[in-house]
C-alpha cells in the first residue's frame, strides 16, 4: 500500500475507534444512570418497612 493508504486506513481506524469509545461511554452512564434508581427504590422499599414495622410496635403497645 502506498503512504497515502495507509494514512487514510489509520484515520478510517481511528475514526471507528473514537464511534466505538463513544458508544462504550455512553452505554456506561445508561448503566450507572439504571442502578442508581435502583439503589433509591431500594432504599425506599426500606424505608416503607421500617416504617410499617414502627407502625406494627406502636400499635401492639397500644399507641394510635
Amino acid at each position: 500500500m502506498p503512504r497515502g493508504e495507509h494514512e487514510e486506513h489509520w484515520r478510517s481506524q481511528n475514526a471507528q475507534i473514537i464511534n466505538l469509545q463513544r458508544q462504550v461511554d455512553e452505554v456506561k452512564a445508561q448503566a450507572g444512570s439504571t442502578y442508581g434508581v435502583r439503589d433509591v427504590i431500594q432504599r425506599l422499599e426500606k424505608q416503607v418497612e421500617d416504617l410499617r414495622e414502627e407502625k406494627y410496635r406502636a400499635m401492639s403497645r397500644g399507641g394510635p
